[in-house]
């Protein structure tokens, strides 16, 4: 088997990692021709060619040049790489992929997933963070093989076929001057085949520790990533719903999974901030979690609550949730509001879930049927205030979010304090207080002004209580009276 390996290296600090990844080449039972992209000429060695110079002036551009390296030798390969520097590539991993594409349609590609590793050995998963996390109601068995969608496209790396390279070149989106999509430019090359040339990613998990790949610096160890245990619980909750034993229905579409700033929804490493925690002190009684991810946020804000129940994402999170001792109901917000009619909480709480549902008043007009006398709704929206401030000083990475109509272009509601204060009024609930905080600095006590904070805090949180001498009969729950 002939093989094209390209490798993006800029300056010199990898060149530890690089000189790891070329002997992992050099090992190899196959016919491997290397090339190397630098910014520099660099000796590494006679069975390494090395191209000097970026498609363009900016250096961030130097992963692209692998694109028409790997298109010029299509006729004289079978099999195509591209890795970053510091991404260890070996044999068991391409003989796994030739494998897995002999079993797949030629459209779908097996993809890898990167981890990192302590020096205890134990690993830490680090395509898991942000926002990125399974599609579960892409778990399907093809020709014996399991594969499943994982919505971070980006591992560093890549592997096709002449025929998956070739049909990526006639999407006439493969060989294109560099430039930042959804991703950052760096990152756009080494996703671009997946997410607009006609090919889908998708993730082996009949075999998959050989389509995991090691991130050599190691360099995200406690920053980000999720460790063995949860990792083996979602690839359980995976089969699960594949095999038809649980939902794979999901709060979320794989929009709010994109890196676009204000229309994330952040998954991995959800924390409380003081906003938020002054918001819900002294809850004992049964809460409520709509759109709960791990449920460690829900573990750390209600310690002393007797019953927390949550509305997972999607069941593969939601098997995160009940290993934290959560209970949980179907992902699917009709369905989860019938299971829960003759329930009542203490709290409801709503955090950066409300900017994705279609009709936010109608929503929490239903949820506040579900509480106590004397009960409240607790709920965050991301502040584009900021957003507004950041895009006149003309700060990079900010999406235009329209004040109307958003949702219908977008996907997501433009949302601030005072959006979240009409949800509240719409649905009859009287704004108990209004807070502002910030996630990213979560034990920071801000102590500007009101006026001040709704344009500097990341987060706004509101309270919401129905008033109780104006309190309506219970609602019928119909099926997607909400949205």
């Amino acid at each position: 088997m002939r093989v094209l390996v390209t490798i993006a290296n800029h300056g010199t600090k990898n060149r530890a990692f690089l000189e790891t990844v070329l002997a992992a080449y050099r090992v190899m039972p196959y016919d491997v021709r290397i090339v190397v992209l630098s910014d520099r000429p660099k000796d590494l060695g006679p069975d390494v060619e090395v191209r000097v110079g970026a498609p363009t002036d900016d250096p961030r551009s130097l992963p692209f040049a692998h694109q028409r390296v790997l298109a010029d030798g299509i006729d004289d390969h079978d099999l195509f790489v591209y890795s970053e520097d510091d991404t260890l590539v070996t044999a068991a991993h391409l003989r796994a992929f030739v494998a897995a594409t002999d079993r797949l349609p030629t459209h779908l590609v097996p993809g890898f997933l990167r981890f990192e590793e302590r020096p205890t050995g134990t690993r830490s998963y680090c395509s898991f963070h942000t926002s990125f996390r399974w599609d579960p109601s892409s778990a399907r068995t093809i020709n014996g093989l399991d594969v499943a969608r994982f919505t971070n496209a980006h591992s560093a790396m890549y592997v096709l076929t002449r025929a998956q390279l070739r049909r990526a070149i006639d999407s006439k989106n493969y060989l294109v001057p560099p430039h930042a999509g959804i991703y950052s430019q760096m990152v756009s090359a080494a996703t671009d085949v997946y997410t607009s040339c006609g090919l889908q990613r998708v993730i082996c998990l009949s075999a998959i520790e050989d389509f995991m790949v090691h991130h050599l610096p190691n360099i995200y160890l406690d920053r980000l990533g999720i460790d063995p245990h949860d990792f083996e619980l979602q690839l359980r909750a995976l089969g699960e719903v594949r095999d038809g034993l649980r939902s794979p229905s999901a709060l979320l579409d794989g929009a709010s999974d994109l890196p676009v700033r204000g229309r994330q929804r952040q998954v991995w490493g959800r924390r409380p901030f003081a906003a938020l925690r002054d918001a819900v002190s002294g809850v004992a009684g049964p809460v409520l979690s709509i759109g709960a991810t791990t449920g460690d946020l829900e573990r750390e804000l209600f310690a002393s609550a007797h019953e927390i129940v949550a509305v997972p994402v999607d069941e593969v999170l939601g098997a995160l949730c009940r290993d934290r001792g959560l209970t949980t109901v179907t992902p699917d917000l009709d369905a989860a509001l019938h299971e829960l009619q003759d329930a009542r909480f203490e709290l409801i709480l709503l955090d950066d879930i409300l900017k994705h549902i279609p009709n936010p008043p109608a929503l929490l007009g239903l949820l506040r049927h579900l509480l106590r006398p004397g009960g409240r709704i607790v709920a965050t929206v991301p502040n584009l205030r900021r957003e507004r401030v950041a895009r006149a000083l003309r700060r990079p990475g900010r999406v235009e979010i329209p004040r109307v109509g958003a949702f219908a272009s977008a996907g997501v509601h433009h949302t601030d304090g005072a959006v979240l204060r009409s949800w509240m009024r719409s649905a009859g609930c009287d704004v108990v207080s209004e807070r502002y905080g910030s996630p990213v600095d979560p034990d920071r006590d801000r102590r500007d002004p009101l006026a001040l904070e709704r344009w500097l805090g990341r987060t706004a949180v509101v309270v919401g209580a129905p008033p109780l001498a104006a309190r309506v009969p219970e609602p019928v729950l119909e099926v997607a009276s909400w949205s």
